[in-house]
């Protein structure tokens, strides 16, 4: 063994090591302390769970220890009286190497992640906040094995960039600080007017160009004033672009395939972290059973036409009206799954999606997730030049785009892409009821900590 062991190694092999030397470090979650012994709840990080320490104050000189300080631990395996743990460490040394000041705000046992992100700075011993962010993290690895199972090419795109993909106009404008004064973009810093990033699509099609399947996985960024519990305003998006794809049911398929990887994943190696989050977090009704429930069935696809025709049964809806959040939490709760739907009016998507032969609509799709609402979104690009050359040059400003169309002028065949909201995809998976509680400095509307 290592100078140095990991609580989780000793907790998943305890049986493997007993009577084995051992050094932990970590930091104090409680302390019961009697007159001839302490005993001494410590955490790494590395898990959930805490070892406890025994400490014969008959033999090992002991400093007084108290909940938050960092200790080092020397000591043995041996099997625990208790039940609640199978292993614990015989102290035979144990050395302070910091102490925790009496006013720290975290003590109280359940603290809840909301209560946590007032202090974003000392969340990371909270349970709940520890549980997601390894949640997180296997599902993002899991995230990477998919599309390397599949061969994929992962592009790094920018996150400074002169282009507006969704073209909704709220972006975030990036400035120099001796620009600021300056109204001619080619002055400044840049030559041009440059913001944050709402997505890696536009770059993932050039790459796609001649790299083939592509993907990207990153920061996205969106000034939108809004501070409700499904909005960021910095997120992070799982983007593919597909070459040789002209099939929105195909499309949707790989965007399926990568949500229920990530799902099957965390299932098999990390329930046991799941059910650990959902008890700090204090989940209503979580089911491992639900998770499976949804690898065993195909999501459901159904065309816009159809969903408004669902709707107009309870809402006043009419063709070529766009889907609220309550729209789309009813479809899901009618269907009782996620669900496709697929081919939106044109009016309502990007300039690149294509136009389908009725010229209304386009082949594209929005995946809306029960609880949770619209999770992903994707289409078919629109590879026709003389098609594209008319949308583009109903923009605003249509020579910033010629690059684009370049694309098509030198062979660029069907292709299509998709993007996750990977933030929402874990509210999906977890059940959190806060997208701010999915990620560790949550950047929303009125709020940038740290």
């Amino acid at each position: 063994m290592s100078s140095r062991s990991l609580i989780s190694q000793l907790l998943a092999n305890g049986k493997f090591i007993t009577g084995r030397r051992c050094e932990v470090s970590g930091y104090v979650k409680r302390v019961r302390d009697l007159k001839n012994h302490a005993f001494i709840h410590i955490n790494d990080g590395s898990c959930p769970e805490n070892i406890q320490v025994v400490v014969d104050k008959t033999a090992v000189e002991c400093a007084k220890v108290s909940t938050g300080d960092s200790i080092r631990v020397s000591g043995t395996v041996v099997p625990s009286a208790k039940d609640a743990q199978e292993h614990e460490i015989q102290a035979s040394r144990i050395q302070v190497s910091a102490t925790c000041d009496d006013d720290f705000p975290l003590h109280t046992k359940n603290i809840t992640a909301d209560h946590a992100r007032k202090f974003p700075h000392l969340q990371f011993r909270v349970p709940a906040v520890q549980s997601m962010m390894r949640l997180r993290s296997v599902a993002e690895m899991s995230v990477h094995n998919f599309y390397s199972s599949k061969h994929f090419t992962k592009i790094q795109t920018p996150v400074l960039t002169t282009n507006d993909c969704e073209g909704a106009g709220e972006c975030f404008s990036v400035i120099a600080p001796n620009d600021s004064d300056k109204t001619d973009a080619e002055e400044q810093f840049f030559g041009s007017r440059v913001q944050l990033v709402v997505s890696g699509q536009l770059h993932l099609e050039a790459a796609a160009y001649g790299a083939g399947n592509v993907y990207c996985f990153g920061p996205a960024f969106r000034a939108e004033n809004s501070r409700t519990a499904r909005h960021l305003a910095e997120f992070t998006m799982v983007e593919a672009e597909l070459s040789d794809c002209a099939d929105l049911t195909d499309l949707a398929s790989d965007c399926e395939g990568c949500i229920k990887y990530v799902i099957d994943h965390l299932l098999s190696s990390e329930s046991k972290l799941l059910r650990q989050f959902w008890a700090s977090s204090k989940i209503e009704n979580p089911s491992l059973q639900s998770l499976k429930d949804l690898l065993s069935h195909d999501f459901v696809r159904m065309h816009y036409r159809e969903a408004i025709k669902v709707l107009s049964e309870k809402f006043s809806m009419s063709r070529g009206d766009p889907l609220s959040r309550e729209h789309e939490l009813f479809l899901c709760d009618f269907v009782r799954k996620p669900i496709f739907i697929l081919n939106f009016p044109s009016s309502q998507k990007p300039f690149y999606m294509r136009k389908n032969d009725d010229e209304e609509s386009c082949a594209s799709f929005d995946l809306l997730a029960p609880r949770v609402g619209e999770i992903a979104g994707g289409g078919l690009r629109e590879e026709r030049i003389e098609v594209l050359d008319e949308r583009i040059n109903q923009m605003e400003n249509p020579q910033k785009l010629q690059w684009y169309l370049d694309l098509r002028r030198f062979g660029m065949g069907p292709h299509g892409g998709y993007g996750i909201g990977f933030e929402r995809l874990l509210m999906m998976i977890t059940g959190a009821n806060n997208i701010k509680n999915t990620l560790p400095f949550p950047r929303f509307s009125r709020t940038c900590q740290l």
